[in-house]
């Protein structure tokens, strides 16, 4: 009764409000139903990459994935990266709203166990990001993301198997060419003791070319099967 009554009145004096329209959200909820309703679930994509897929072909592979297998095995992605998707991101990644990762990774593990895959990974993974950005920014979202995910789907999270050994300049500001050449031997392994099917989670996945450096040291180290678990996709520049 007394625990009630105190997030009762929490709510009355710390209301939450939506991430996008400003109007009052539930306890604990980032954007409003309403808002919820507009955001771009990503329908047909290609298995492998994510990338999404006009909705009248029967293929379920990309062109690009066929003529060049990237090193990961498999993708998923909840959202197109575009509006509002990308307003939400961006709140999460550059003006601290951390109510968006619980939101995101709950949303995404809710997504992944409607599959009912009984292949699920032994590991979760995030993204990392340099020490410097690990500075400025004071989180790393992709972790964020990860925590909601391994609670609902009971995958341990490794927030430590990865470690990036330089700073470089954000993905977002360079070309695919630039991309792959811009996080080649970025990252390292930290663990020894490698399980053989891992998730790495992102927050937006472009042009693969972060997802696949990493899925490559992995493959070199043993691993047998990689997935990319992201939030939004967005399509190759």
């Amino acid at each position: 009764m007394v625990y009630k009554w105190l997030k009762n009145t929490q709510a009355r004096l710390f209301p939450y409000f939506c991430s996008l329209c400003g109007d009052k959200a539930q306890a604990h909820v980032a954007i409003c139903k309403e808002c919820h309703k507009q955001l771009n679930y990503l329908i047909n994509r290609c298995q492998q990459c994510a990338l999404p897929l006009p909705e009248s072909t029967e293929i379920n592979i990309c062109g690009q994935c066929q003529n060049q297998p990237p090193y990961f095995d498999q993708s998923f992605s909840l959202y197109n990266y575009d509006t509002p998707v990308k307003q939400l991101i961006s709140g999460l990644k550059f003006q601290k709203k951390l109510n968006l990762a619980r939101l995101f990774g709950t949303l995404l593990g809710e997504a992944i166990q409607q599959t009912n895959r009984h292949d699920l990974p032994n590991c979760i993974a995030p993204v990392p990001l340099s020490n410097k950005r690990m500075k400025n920014r004071g989180y790393n979202q992709s972790i964020e993301i990860a925590r909601p995910v391994s609670k609902l789907l009971s995958i341990p999270l490794s927030c430590n198997l990865f470690k990036r050994v330089r700073h470089s300049p954000p993905q977002s500001s360079l070309n695919l060419k630039s991309r792959q050449k811009n996080v080649c031997n970025a990252f390292t392994i930290n663990e020894k003791r490698l399980p053989k099917h891992i998730a790495i989670i992102d927050d937006v996945m472009t042009t693969g070319a972060t997802s696949n450096e990493l899925a490559r040291i992995l493959k070199k180290e043993g691993v047998e099967k990689v997935e990319i678990w992201s939030i939004a996709r967005a399509i190759r520049d």
